[in-house]
């Protein structure tokens, strides 16, 4: 079967006037491309509510600071909770790749499958070439899957966004709280409602 490449239409070249081919893809039409080849696994892709989404490429700041984040995370949890970075989440229509994830459990426990949102205590997406989508359209379905709390690492502006309290499934899905944290700062990380550490902003920025 022809292979295809999972891109962007670019906008010069697309007639305004003329519908896109564009149609959503539900998690098992997508692993039945992988299964035939039609789309190549571990292809820089990921399927977010349907849609095949282009990665962002990784430049050496995002690499560093996800090392940062396992670092500053490593040993300050309470029981029952791990941190692993980066990962795989699986929702209905969707398998983001978050950067960073506070799991239920131990490592071990997610052998035979992907986290699921009710796994989740924490979510962090590190952004800079990536920071539009991570708050449009990762935001809304974080908080439609009601992940409780949602990080963006803002490489670009020097500081962390909080997001919190999720809507969970809507017409517009959405976290109703933010609240950013700059430079010279701590961050609470909550799990189930409950401060259990702080992050010192400039412990997971370059």
């Amino acid at each position: 079967a022809p292979r295809i490449a999972v891109g962007s239409y670019p906008e010069e070249t697309t007639p305004a006037s003329e519908p896109l081919p564009l149609r959503r893809f539900s998690r098992d039409e997508v692993q039945r491309m992988v299964d035939a080849e039609v789309l190549i696994e571990g292809a820089p892709v990921e399927l977010l509510e349907g849609w095949l989404v282009r990665k962002m490429t990784f430049n050496p700041p995002h690499h560093v600071v996800v090392a940062l984040l396992i670092q500053a995370f490593a040993h300050c949890l309470p029981s029952g909770w791990h941190f692993r970075a980066p990962g795989t989440v699986v929702t209905a229509n969707s398998e983001p790749e978050p950067d960073g994830m506070i799991l239920r459990g131990t490592i071990r426990d997610y052998t035979a499958r992907h986290p699921e949102p009710a796994d989740i205590a924490l979510v962090i997406e590190v952004a800079d070439s990536s920071l539009r989508l991570d708050r449009t359209l990762k935001a809304a379905l974080y908080a439609g899957n009601r992940v409780a709390v949602y990080w963006i690492v803002n490489i670009n502006d020097r500081q962390i966004e909080v997001y919190a309290d999720p809507t969970g499934p809507a017409a517009q899905a959405r976290y109703r709280s933010r609240q950013d944290y700059g430079m010279g700062e701590t961050v609470p990380v909550v799990i189930e409602g409950q401060e259990a550490t702080r992050i010192a902003v400039a412990d997971v920025l370059p």
